[in-house]
């Protein structure tokens, strides 16, 4: 049996897989977040057609990649696993838990609306900072009486489906490797 070794060429495939994934995850819009979870998808049905046509240490690499990434996506899409319906599977996975914890920690914009009966012109209803001004808390009255409301930088729905997505690619990597290694020993 080979023992692990790890290489430069894997080293920058890893960093480099967890820059891009960071960057779509903090800048998701819609069109990222769909974009995304297309490639991994046709990603898993590229994978499942080389383990058909593949033979060997490829086929089982292959066919791991794709069982794992199929698997994950299964049990994060839909709604059919809680046939009782209670939460579904995707709720009850340490994935979406740290998910989002991880859209809790994003950055927020603190958003002014001015009252009713402001003293400035009504076209300038809303001010928005990229921090609380000096001096103000978010949820205490703002400049001049105005509201303050904290909005996420980032849409909750588009970051965890960008993040899910991005897991199954990373299960489906996972996956792929035990699947070879378990064909290399077994030979």
């Amino acid at each position: 049996m080979r023992r692990f070794h790890f290489s430069l060429r894997g080293l920058f495939g890893v960093v480099s897989f967890a820059a891009v994934s960071c960057g779509l995850m903090v800048y998701a819009t819609a069109w990222f977040s769909l974009l995304t979870f297309t490639a991994v998808l046709f990603m898993l049905i590229t994978a499942a057609t080389a383990a058909i046509f593949c033979s060997g240490a490829r086929r089982a690499y292959w066919g791991g990649f794709a069982a794992f990434g199929f698997a994950y996506l299964w049990a994060t899409c839909g709604q059919w696993q809680s046939p009782d319906g209670s939460a579904p599977l995707r709720d009850r996975l340490v994935t979406s838990e740290l998910l989002d914890r991880c859209h809790q920690m994003l950055p927020t914009t603190v958003m002014y609306a001015t009252p009713a009966a402001a003293p400035w012109p009504s076209g300038s209803t809303t001010y928005t900072y990229s921090a609380a001004p000096p001096g103000t808390m978010p949820g205490t009255p703002g400049p001049m009486g105005a509201e303050a409301f904290i909005m996420p930088t980032v849409d909750q729905a588009l970051f965890i489906t960008t993040g899910h997505a991005l897991f199954a690619l990373v299960f489906a990597v996972l996956g792929g490797v035990i699947a070879k290694r378990c064909y290399l020993s077994s030979s």
